[in-house]
Order: structure tokens, then C-alpha cells, then sequence
């Protein structure tokens, strides 16, 4: 049973990933984009003043939910998942998901909070703005935005955590509010599309999380 559970996930790695030339891949999410939402009509004039990964990475954590990256300066912050094929003998097989250059956790997680904003009738200026110094400013700090899955016999479970904290006396119910998303899938394999859904259906749901706890604008 166990050759054929190592075999299943053999064919499920590489319909996502090449393993010939190296044992370390990374893989960028072209379409894993949390696209913006138009600004209301009217309403208060809000900027997201600033967003901070604070995510912390280990070298090789005991939890999958841990995040691990290598050459974490270089690509820290763009790094969704990384996680070893197997562990022992199949330890040295691993690769990365990434966003591509110019894209971050950071400015996802910031377009999410911003929808959330917009959704409940805020007016988001761009911290560039002429009205930016007059807007109601926002803070987000992120502790955790990871995607990682769990093997099974058949199938793969495909999960995504996101969770922050937002900061603003005068939108947040609390002035500062923790919000956490998450979405997981099982599926046969794990392709590139699949786990792309799986990552926006999270941020989607960091988005709705985060909905009751912005105050109504009046």
C-alpha cells in the first residue's frame, strides 16, 4: 500500500512540477489575482497606509503550516507555499509557489482589504492621491497567508490560511479586528489551476470575514 501511496503522489507532483535538473522548483501563480472592485459612488475617503508581512519562517519546521522558505530575502514575500515531497527519502524533492515579480502577499492581501472596504460603502484613495492626506487611514498586518497540502491514499487535500490583523479607530468596530480566511479542496491532482482557486477562494473569504467587523459608514 505504501509504494502505491508514494507512487499516486509521484504522478500528482509532476503534473505540476519538472523534477529532472535540481531538487528545488519554484513555480509563479499567474492567475492566483485578487482582482479590485470599484470604488462606490460616494463615501468616506479611506488609504491603507500600510501592509507588513509578518510571517515567520522556519528552516525546517515539525507543523506544514509553517512557513519555510529558502533564500527567504529573495523571495520571502512573494512565497505562498513550499513544502518537501514526502518526507526521509523523498525529503529532498521540494518546490515553491510564488507570486510573479511586482506582485506580493503583501499588495493581495492589501487589494482583499480594500474590496472589503469598497464592499461596505468606503471610498479607498491610493496613498499617492491628493486627497490621501485628508483620508482616513488603515493598517494591515499579516501573520499568516500560507497554502500547503496533505497527501492521501487517492487524493491530495489542497488547504489555504490567511489571517490578519487591521488597525483603524474610526472604521473597525474594535480599532483593531482580526480576521482569518481559509479554503481547502481534495483533488486528484494537484494542478497549477486548482490551487490557484483554492488560494482566491481564502482571500475571498478573508474578504467576507472581515466584512462585519468594518463599521457601516453614516
Amino acid at each position: 500500500m505504501r509504494k502505491i501511496q508514494r507512487l499516486w503522489v509521484g504522478l500528482g507532483v509532476l503534473s505540476l512540477i519538472w523534477l529532472g535538473g535540481g531538487c528545488v522548483h519554484q513555480k509563479e501563480l499567474e492567475n492566483a489575482h485578487i482582482e479590485a472592485l470599484a470604488n462606490p459612488n460616494n463615501g468616506p475617503a479611506v488609504r491603507v497606509l500600510k501592509v507588513t508581512d509578518l510571517r515567520k519562517f522556519e528552516a525546517d519546521p515539525q507543523n506544514i503550516q509553517t512557513p519555510t522558505v529558502v533564500n527567504s530575502d529573495e523571495i520571502a514575500n512573494r512565497a505562498v507555499t513550499l513544502r518537501a515531497i514526502g518526507k526521509g527519502e523523498n525529503a529532498g524533492y521540494t518546490f515553491y509557489y510564488t507570486y510573479p515579480e511586482g506582485r506580493t502577499v503583501e499588495t493581495e492581501v492589501q487589494t482583499v482589504v480594500e474590496n472589503a472596504l469598497r464592499t461596505k460603502g468606503y471610498f479607498v484613495v491610493a496613498n499617492d492621491s491628493p486627497s490621501a492626506a485628508s483620508a482616513i487611514p488603515v493598517t494591515v498586518e499579516i501573520r499568516k497567508s500560507w497554502f500547503w497540502f496533505v497527501t492521501g491514499v487517492w487524493t491530495m487535500t489542497l488547504q489555504y490560511d490567511v489571517v490578519v490583523d487591521v488597525t483603524s479607530p474610526i472604521v473597525l468596530n474594535g480599532g483593531t479586528e482580526s480576521a482569518a480566511g481559509h479554503f481547502d479542496i481534495t483533488s486528484p491532482f494537484m494542478v497549477d489551476r486548482v490551487c490557484e482557486n483554492c488560494i482566491c477562494d481564502g482571500l475571498d473569504d478573508l474578504r467576507d470575514k472581515l466584512l462585519p467587523k468594518l463599521k457601516k459608514p453614516g
